[in-house]
């Protein structure tokens, strides 16, 4: 996740296309300090704040290559309906969750998904959740985390 409640657990992945050559060296850094090597690293927040994590590629001829992403520990709790994690609740929303449950696609951007993603707040992920932020959006409907009825 992008964003959650501390202790923040995360894994941070990169990936590098070399024609013609290969990866020399994976270097991780967050806030600046080194944070370990290799494609991919789990890693834990546990101070509130925004923090950036930095990833630095060096191919077998010496080329650099550096990729940055900022990770947000502690200070929003993620909002019931903003499942694709840009801080909106809008069109791209509903239509997010509805290819995560029919077309294999990506998982909310919350933890637990639940947060986010049970935007009746029923308890479950289904067909519902889209349909009642599509009727928050369009027609009226109670705001996203609030049961019905």
């Amino acid at each position: 996740p992008a964003s959650g409640a501390i202790p923040l657990d995360v894994r941070l992945s990169g990936a590098v296309v070399d024609i013609g050559g290969a990866v020399a060296s994976w270097a991780w850094e967050v806030d600046g300090a080194p944070a370990g090597e290799g494609s991919s690293i789990a890693f834990t927040f546990t101070t509130i704040g925004d923090h950036e994590a930095v990833l630095r590629v060096v191919d077998d001829d010496g080329l650099e290559g550096v990729g940055s992403a900022v990770i947000r520990a502690g200070l929003d709790a993620p909002a019931a309906g903003n499942v694709n994690g840009d801080l909106r609740i809008d069109i791209g929303d509903p239509i997010f969750l509805l290819t995560y449950l029919f077309r294999t696609g990506t998982p909310p951007l919350c933890s637990p998904i639940t947060a986010c993603a049970d935007v009746n707040a029923d308890g479950r992920i289904d067909i519902g959740d889209p349909i009642y932020l599509l009727a928050y959006l369009f027609g009226g409907g109670p705001p996203p985390g609030m049961p019905k009825g």
